[in-house]
């Protein structure tokens, strides 16, 4: 689900978001992006929720069709017009689909290709003259720890060399970068914080 970048910078719009689902609220979100015309979104992970257990539940069932769900409800509102850019969640990492999970992502959805060797819910693009960056944050999540050191530490590495890169770069002017987890959060009855992932 792609759409070109304008070669020059040019003014535009964009959204951000995750934690979509496929659910009637989600269809109101997805009415509200279409209004406002992206020129991109830039998906940050649990997409569709078809497994439920995101890595953190015993294993779960695959619904197949909640995936064809989200893809049309996606196509329909933005697709035609914008491109799609997602990273992945921990409903990325579905039951059978793979040692990491995500083969069932991996398998509907294009991604640039162009980030970590290994890794390849990683990447970066550029839209004029901003450039956006997938880090998996499953790899170093403390929170859901399924995937936690899935790269060894080469995801640290090759995003420091991705950001210095950029902003080497007297053509970029933005870096974005997107991961599904919060760096922190504070537990609702507790109050006590806690850091997701250390880096």
């Amino acid at each position: 689900m792609t759409a070109t970048a304008p070669a020059t910078p040019e003014p535009f719009t964009f959204a951000a978001y995750g934690d979509q689902g496929t659910t009637a609220g989600a269809e109101q979100i997805i009415g509200v992006l279409a209004d406002a015309a992206p020129a991109f979104t830039f998906c940050l992970g649990d997409l569709c929720y078809a497994d439920m257990s995101g890595g953190v539940a015993p294993a779960g069932r695959v619904d197949h069709a909640g995936w064809d769900r989200w893809l049309s409800m996606v196509s329909q509102a933005t697709a035609s017009t914008a491109a799609v850019l997602p990273a992945v969640g921990n409903h990325e990492i579905e039951t059978g689909m793979g040692t990491w999970g995500y083969d069932g992502f991996l398998s509907r959805v294009a991604l640039p290709g162009n980030g970590l060797g290994g890794l390849p819910t990683t990447w970066s693009a550029r839209w004029g003259n901003v450039a956006l960056v997938a880090a998996d944050a499953n790899d170093v999540s403390t929170e859901i720890v399924r995937n936690n050191g899935m790269s060894g530490g080469a995801q640290d590495a090759w995003l420091e060399r991705t950001l210095a890169g950029l902003r080497a770069d007297p053509a970029v002017d933005w870096i974005v970068v997107g991961f599904h987890h919060c760096v922190s959060y504070q537990w609702p009855l507790s109050g006590r914080t806690t850091l997701v992932f250390e880096r």
